[in-house]
């Protein structure tokens, strides 16, 4: 019979193991699965006339700690998923205002999900909100709303601010103190809460939030969470885009990739050596590229349409950024 503390030493190496991971964001372990562990090792050690012989005789010739890791190794074969999802957030900035952050922000939002990720967009500052008696409306937030039409337009933002300008001069407008601090515990309860946060930031990666001089590339520091950048597909988008990587990269942020979107329709040879040599200049992956779109708000809205814009985005490279084999 196999003894109680061997089965005890193996699933405490494991339950230790997952912790561990589970601590530093590596990994999302569901405690219903914690609890089919211990299930598992229990039954096993309470059925000693079926199971108990079957597994000591195997085991017979391997010593304590062989034995713990083959029944934990087995355990995990048979309860734990082959992709086990990650906890993430990701940063979404762009090369410039009006390139499409919030676009991209709402399609990888739907993109994520349908590849089994709870994804949720979170603008923690939104600046030219409008009035509505009231109440203010943030206008990002309602294009989040086409893709999560469970939650209100309230719920993606921290800071809602009238007027459209950087954030630091809205806030000043407003009377406000943007406290980073306050973001901060938002995103770390989001994370909590969804297996990816998508946090959406404002202008390029040198907009300022607050008046000391703290930009949102320092957030970004702080934050330290892979970062996409969304640039427009137009002539110009090479040097916007390539000096917007090396501040990154002159930050050691982790990026994730290049995400393009077409504003308008172009010539297909500029837009194809745009892209080719803009990866070519910062060794970045490019994740896909958003066709043009003349109503973009009826697209997002409908699951059809939607998913035509992100078909051809690239899968592997955000399994890899989002699930661990």
């Amino acid at each position: 019979m196999i003894s109680l503390p061997l089965i005890l030493f193996g699933c405490a190496r494991d339950l230790y193991f997952y912790s561990y991971m589970t601590a530093y964001k590596e990994i999302r372990l569901p405690s219903e699965r914690q609890a089919n562990h211990l299930l598992f090792f229990l039954f096993l050690y309470t059925s000693n006339k079926i199971l108990s012989p079957i597994f000591t005789q195997f085991l017979s010739s391997f010593d304590c700690f062989i034995k713990s890791y083959m029944l934990t190794y087995f355990l995990n074969w048979l309860t734990y998923n082959r992709e086990v999802v990650i906890i993430r957030s990701f940063f979404i900035t762009g090369t410039d205002t009006d390139v499409g952050k919030t676009v991209v922000t709402s399609l990888l939002t739907r993109f994520l999900i349908d590849m089994g990720v709870n994804a949720f967009p979170y603008k923690p500052v939104q600046s030219g909100a409008t009035t509505n008696g009231a109440r203010m409306i943030p206008p990002d937030a309602q294009m989040y709303q086409l893709v999560r039409p469970e939650f209100d337009v309230t719920d993606f933002n921290t800071y809602l601010l009238e007027k459209p300008c950087s954030p630091h001069l809205a806030a000043d407008l407003a009377n406000t103190t943007l406290d980073r601090s306050v973001i901060m515990k938002q995103v770390h309860q989001l994370e909590e809460t969804y297996d990816a946060v998508l946090i959406e930031g404002a202008g390029g990666v040198y907009v300022p939030l607050t008046n000391d001089g703290y930009c949102y590339i320092d957030f970004m520091e702080e934050l330290n969470v892979p970062t996409i950048l969304v640039s427009a597909l137009r002539v110009g988008t090479i040097n916007h885009t390539v000096l917007a990587i090396e501040a990154m990269k002159g930050r050691n942020l982790p990026i994730a990739g290049i995400i393009f979107n077409q504003l308008q329709i172009g010539d297909p040879v500029i837009e194809q050596s745009n892209v080719e040599t803009i990866k070519q200049l910062t060794d970045t992956p490019i994740l896909g590229i958003v066709p043009y779109s003349p109503d973009i708000h009826t697209v997002l809205a409908d699951d059809k349409l939607r998913r035509h814009l992100y078909k051809d985005w690239d899968k592997r490279r955000f399994k890899e950024l989002i699930h661990s084999d």
